[in-house]
């Protein structure tokens, strides 16, 4: 199946030599022990749970901006609302991937509908196991993927501001939404992030 291609991949870099041992421990982690007919069958499990009434909207858009997670989402959503009024007029759907190993799926779900779409992910410093995954997403742009953009780090990082405390990665929309109600993010930071959705949901 075409999205079993990254587990593919990983197996592949765990026979690598070149792979470093902590990139190799990171993978063994992701991959888990289900064994692969399993995981094939759970991709169109994963596809049931994502199409939800709110998402199919994606299918009436122009194009769709496949953003890495919530945060991202959340917060161009917001921008686009109450700020960005130019930016409104453009029929576009912001799509959360629900993590980085996934946009992948989207990508190939949308080719084969022939949806446009373009990208933005975290880019995490570019090392290990997320170069693996980068560079991945990169090969599977195809005729529908009309533009690829990432942040260096994290959205965080791009926007000037620190991630919650501890391990609550469910609290960072609400920290990044509290962060721009309190004035905590620098208005050039916040031009560059409607630049960089701006050229995204353009090309």
């Amino acid at each position: 199946m075409q999205n079993n291609e990254l587990t593919q991949l990983f197996k592949s870099k765990l026979k690598d030599p070149s792979v470093d041992q902590s990139t190799k421990k990171e993978i063994k982690k992701v991959l888990g022990d289900t064994e692969d007919d399993i995981k094939i069958q759970e991709e169109g499990v994963r596809y049931l749970l994502w199409l939800d009434y709110e998402r199919c909207s994606a299918f009436f858009a122009d194009i769709v901006l496949i953003c890495e997670g919530a945060s991202e989402k959340i917060f161009i959503d917001y921008l686009v609302k109450n700020k960005w009024e130019d930016l409104r007029a453009e029929k576009f759907y912001v799509l959360d991937a629900m993590g980085k190993f996934n946009i992948h799926r989207y990508m190939n779900l949308f080719k084969e509908l022939g949806i446009n779409h373009s990208i933005l992910y975290d880019k995490d410093e570019d090392m290990g196991i997320q170069k693996i995954i980068n560079d991945f997403i990169e090969s599977k742009r195809n005729i529908f993927t009309k533009s690829i953009d990432f942040f260096d780090k994290d959205l965080e990082f791009f926007l000037g501001i620190e991630k919650p405390s501890g391990d609550r990665k469910d609290r960072r929309p609400l920290n990044v939404l509290w962060k721009y109600k309190n004035n905590r993010i620098e208005l050039s930071r916040l031009e560059e992030l409607k630049e960089k959705i701006s050229n995204l949901i353009r090309n």
